[in-house]
């Protein structure tokens, strides 16, 4: 009888162990789906100088958009740039120079790391290395989706 007790204790204790774990799971997927769906929404994401420096030392792959609201040419192209990311279903990082010269005077050393002499530019990196950068019409965006989905 005992014996039996003990047997009908461990299948109760594996199937709340079991139920506890596909629990944990399921919780899980839903907050990676939720995490995906919105990062999905943000076609492109503003980064800061540290957000940067990570993106470059982690060694991560995608598009970098560096500009500025105080540029001409930058918002013209970032309008066109979004609408191509939203045809393309992907995503960029956005690299505001004028907030990052606020939050650091030394923002020009990512600067000059990146390669970056005029703004508007966009990189294209894969694991932390510049592997392309877009050199098209900067009204086009037809010729900016077409580079974009170059991109492996």
């Amino acid at each position: 009888m005992k014996k039996y007790k003990i047997i009908l204790l461990t299948i109760v204790t594996l199937a709340l162990f079991i139920v506890g774990v596909q629990l944990i799971v399921d919780t899980h997927a839903k907050n990676l789906a939720d995490t995906k769906a919105e990062a999905n929404q943000q076609v492109m994401r503003n980064i800061t100088n540290t957000q940067m420096k990570s993106i470059l030392a982690e060694k991560k792959t995608g598009y970098v958009y560096i500009g500025r609201p105080t540029c001409p040419d930058c918002e013209p192209f970032r309008k066109k740039l979004v609408g191509a990311l939203k045809e393309t279903e992907r995503q960029a990082f956005y690299y505001n120079t004028d907030k990052a010269r606020e939050a650091d005077k030394n923002y020009t050393a990512i600067i000059k790391e990146m390669g970056v002499r005029v703004v508007p530019t966009l990189i294209y990196y894969t694991r932390g290395l510049e592997t392309d950068r877009y050199k098209g019409d900067l009204d086009d965006q037809a010729q900016i989706k077409t580079w974009l989905e170059k991109q492996k």
